[in-house]
């Protein structure tokens, strides 16, 4: 029988070079940067997610109202059971109406709308980022509206 030779593998030498993932990434400016979200006049890197600009269509903020009707619907509950034990106690159900206040004004207190990134192509138009805080979604979006207006 006859052996078979292993061949050694033997690595190949290879140059490193920085080459631009986009054909223009050259010239491209950095017009905002944060850990999630970079824009450039080629390009929005939005968490995970690349747009390229000459794909994009149009960008805008977009405001979600605050789901605030649990915490609302167990508030009226808490009430309806405090109104019920008046009748019965008055103590308690001057106690049980105040906790329905306390859960009713922090549904108010708490509430705060969400905040979306929404961009615009030829084909859709996607939810990409949201925040609760309103002057970092603008932000985003006035840096990829400036992408937008610079590409021409």
């Amino acid at each position: 029988m006859r052996a078979i030779r292993q061949r050694r593998a033997v690595p190949m030498r290879r140059e490193r070079y920085d080459v631009p993932a986009w054909g223009d990434a050259v010239n491209e400016t950095v017009i905002y940067k944060d850990t999630l979200v970079t824009v450039t006049t080629a390009r929005a890197v939005i968490q995970d997610t690349t747009y390229a600009m000459a794909n994009i269509t149009s960008v805008r903020h977009f405001e979600q109202p605050a789901n605030i009707g649990c915490l609302v619907a167990i508030g009226g509950v808490i009430g309806v059971v405090g109104v019920l034990s008046l009748r019965a106690d008055t103590t308690v159900g001057i106690l049980v109406l105040l906790l329905a206040g306390i859960v009713g004004g922090a549904a108010w207190i708490g509430r705060h709308p969400t905040h979306w990134v929404r961009i615009g192509t030829a084909g859709a138009e996607a939810d990409a980022i949201s925040s609760h805080d309103r002057e970092w979604t603008r932000r985003v979006v006035e840096a990829i509206n400036t992408a937008i207006v610079s590409r021409g």
